[in-house]
């Protein structure tokens, strides 16, 4: 986050003179505050996750394989689709240990 300072100044100031180079300064200041974020990870929930097996269906495993294509981690993927990290953990060790696997066979494979 920035903040940026400008203070009241006479409009007829701002006037350049004939011929003038047009750099001017206008008495502007910018201070820069950084506000630290809270890791994805720690701000899930455990309220919500998602633990049993009738609520995993291969949109959420599909959803999970995409996070996994876009190199995202595992607690990141937990946190993201609302899943328990074990249940993260499984489904991209079958998705990386079978290439081409498909959601319906990883339910299948999980025996859901």
């Amino acid at each position: 986050m920035a903040v940026l300072t400008v203070p009241d100044t006479d409009l007829s100031d701002n006037v350049l003179p004939e011929g003038g180079s047009g750099k001017k300064s206008y008495g502007i200041t910018v201070e820069r505050i950084d506000i630290p974020h809270a890791k994805a990870a720690s701000a899930a929930s455990t309220s919500g996750v998602v633990c049993s097996p009738n609520q995993v269906t291969a949109d959420l495993i599909r959803k999970i394989g995409t996070d996994l294509e876009r190199h995202r981690t595992v607690a990141d993927i937990a946190a993201r689709r609302n899943v328990s990290r074990e249940l993260a953990e499984q489904i991209v060790r079958l998705y990386v240990t079978h290439p081409g696997v498909t959601p319906e066979q990883i339910m299948s494979k999980m025996g859901l």
